[in-house]
């Protein structure tokens, strides 16, 4: 491993070194090898090895070996920010693996497809894979690296799901014990450790998300040093911390690394849209709209490049550049951003509660351009929705909905926009208290109602 480092020349050697303890069954030492290799930015000579490995594999007709070689294939690729790649190569080394009998491999294919899911936001087929990935673990009896895995992997979808819960109580019940049988500077610990503090952050156990995240980074940047993915992945949960502590300046200095360093790799790296988004709400916080602004268009760029254009986080940039508009008196410019991101975000969620808080704020949109016959359609898809919709990820969405619709129907329904106004008044105006940009508007019509009406305001 020190050897690696030092002799570039030797790359292909040890990546051809690292194939074959894979496929002799020396999963471990392999692993570490390979993975080495990938985190020293040497990622290409091994990944054509394992390519070469796999291909002749196939060719013989030997699924074990060809199972094993094509599942580097895809960890490389994830390595590398190849992400729809990479989930096309897992699904084909899990088939392969599974005709050859080797769980141990097929476990790590369904952990590693888990991940990508996750990473590619189809949250429906990743919630549905965790039960399946949990079970293909356990079937090898629940290693410590895979265990730590599936965690990391569990942690990335909960983030995205909202489902916090579930999550944080598989992190509580696991990573400790799972840890201490490899040790601080294990490369599964520092990558569990921070998908752990980015899932403690999520559900607000804040203190435990930097103690989790520094213990990531100090490890990462001990055991793999200061210019590796899993070191840069640990600067980004930093910054999301220092963001949520409301330390932005802090979350700067973390976040510009990760911007940098992805940038460096190429147009389009998850990284650079990480970066550059965790950039635009640090200067947001600190009251830098136009560098906000220009980070937003870096995030979006990336998003689009790495994913297309009807990439899910294509969507997230655009609702931000449509909050930053409005917030900026750009109501035009704000309808653009976020009816683009609705588009998106009916393709690849339906009828769930981000679509419907998108329909919201088009609707509150259309109300502060004076255009309440364009608001009430965008509101009354958005409450029906909310009425159905699983609403983890957004609580106070469906009252927030409700009230806004009762400020539009108050002319001409009197009856049902009050009914709505009381149902939803307290948790809108906790809602409205740190924004959206209607929410000061929407504070004094609901204080006056309430008033005259007797709901529970605030």
């Amino acid at each position: 491993l020190r050897l690696v480092e030092v002799r570039a020349d030797r790359v292909v050697s040890f990546a051809l070194v690292a194939s074959e303890l894979l496929l002799a069954g020396h999963g471990e030492q392999g692993g570490r090898l390979m993975a080495r290799l990938e985190q020293s930015g040497t990622l290409g000579p091994g990944l054509a090895q394992a390519r070469a490995v796999a291909a002749e594999a196939a060719a013989a007709g030997d699924p074990w070996r060809a199972g094993r070689a094509q599942y580097r294939v895809a960890y490389g690729l994830a390595v590398d920010g190849r992400l729809a790649e990479a989930e096309a190569a897992v699904r084909e080394a899990i088939a392969l693996a599974a005709r050859a009998g080797d769980d141990v491999t097929v476990a790590e294919g369904w952990v590693g497809l888990l991940g990508l899911l996750g990473e590619r936001t189809k949250l429906d087929e990743a919630r549905a894979m965790v039960a399946v990935a949990e079970a293909a673990v356990a079937r090898v009896g629940d290693p410590p690296r895979l265990v730590l895995d599936l965690l990391e992997a569990d942690a990335s979808v909960a983030t995205w799901t909202h489902a916090y819960a579930p999550a944080v109580e598989r992190f509580d019940r696991g990573f400790a014990a799972a840890a201490a049988a490899l040790g601080d500077d294990d490369v599964h610990v520092i990558e569990a450790a921070a998908s752990g503090a980015e899932l403690y952050l999520a559900a607000g156990r804040t203190g435990e998300a930097e103690t989790l995240a520094r213990r990531a980074l100090t490890a990462a940047g001990r055991a793999l040093g200061d210019d590796q993915i899993t070191t840069i992945d640990a600067h980004r949960v930093m910054g999301l911390v220092a963001t949520a502590q409301g330390r932005p300046a802090v979350a700067r200095e973390h976040l510009r690394r990760v911007a940098a360093w992805a940038d460096a790799r190429g147009e389009g790296h998850p990284y650079s849209y990480y970066g550059h988004f965790g950039l635009a709400v640090a200067s947001r916080a600190e009251g830098d709209l136009g560098e906000a602004a220009a980070s937003l268009e870096r995030a979006r760029a990336a998003a689009e490049a790495g994913g297309g254009p009807r990439d899910y986080r294509v969507s997230i940039a655009r609702a931000a550049q449509g909050e930053l508009a409005w917030a900026t008196g750009d109501l035009a410019g704000a309808e653009r951003a976020y009816g683009e991101a609705l588009a998106i975000r009916r393709d690849a969620s339906g009828p769930r509660a981000v679509t419907a808080a998108t329909l919201s704020i088009l609707g509150a949109l259309a109300w502060a351009r004076g255009e309440p016959a364009l608001a009430r359609p965008r509101l009354e898809e958005a409450v029906a929705i909310f009425a159905a919709a699983d609403v983890l990820a957004d609580p106070d969405g469906p009252a927030l909905a409700g009230v806004r619709l009762a400020r539009v129907l108050w002319a001409s329904d009197r009856g049902r926009a009050l009914a709505l106004a009381r149902a939803g008044a307290h948790l809108a105006t906790v809602a409205t208290a740190g924004g959206p940009p209607d929410g000061p508007a929407l504070q004094r019509w609901l204080r006056e109602l309430c008033a005259a009406h007797g709901c529970p305001g605030p």
